[in-house]
This record gives C-alpha cells, sequence and structure tokens, in this order.
C-alpha cells in the first residue's frame, strides 16, 4: 500500500465520519425539538389533569358529571408522555449515533 492509497483510505474515512456526524447533530435537534414540543403538550394536560381531580373529588357533584370526569380522566391517562419518554428517546439517539461513528471502519 502506497502513501497516496493510505491517504485516500483516511479521505475517505474522515468524509464517512464527518457524514455521520452531521446525521447525528440533525437527530439531536429533532430530538431536541421534540422534547420541548412534548413538554408544551404534557403541561396543559397536567392542568387538565389536576382539574379534573378536583372536581372528582368535590363532595355533592351531580352522577353525570363525576361520570364524565371519569371519562375524561381516562383519556388524560391514555395521552399523556411518560417523563422519562424525552430523557430515553435522547439516550437512545445519542447511543446509536456515537456507536454507529465509532464502531464504522468502513
Amino acid at each position: 500500500m502506497t502513501d497516496a492509497d493510505t491517504a485516500e483510505e483516511l479521505k475517505r474515512k474522515l468524509a464517512y465520519a464527518e457524514a455521520a456526524l452531521q446525521r447525528c447533530e440533525k437527530l439531536a435537534v429533532a430530538s431536541h425539538d421534540a422534547g420541548a414540543i412534548m413538554h408544551e403538550v404534557n403541561n396543559p394536560l397536567s392542568a387538565i389533569t389536576n382539574l379534573v381531580y378536583l372536581a372528582k373529588t368535590e363532595p355533592n357533584i351531580p352522577r353525570k358529571v363525576e361520570e364524565y370526569m371519569a371519562l375524561v380522566d381516562d383519556q388524560l391517562k391514555g395521552s399523556r408522555c411518560s417523563p422519562q419518554s424525552p430523557g430515553r428517546f435522547w439516550s437512545s439517539i445519542g447511543n446509536k449515533c456515537s456507536r454507529k461513528t465509532l464502531t464504522s471502519s468502513t
């Protein structure tokens, strides 16, 4: 193998690593944005959940209102994002990028 071959191989590996880094940076930005959106969605859902709880524990509420509050509560439980979701999403993207970048030899 000549010096020119070695230099070409190094240039190719550098270009591959730079492209992988750019992909990872784009994923990191997308992950950050997704986390921000998730936060903006969860804040009002938390407020609604708390208000439903207060309404359900209010004495002497009509039975129909109690039923409606139970339905709202059930729907909210299915729609809320786990507080750990953004971190897990971020970690999984970071780990994939690091693992892919560091273990790729071609």
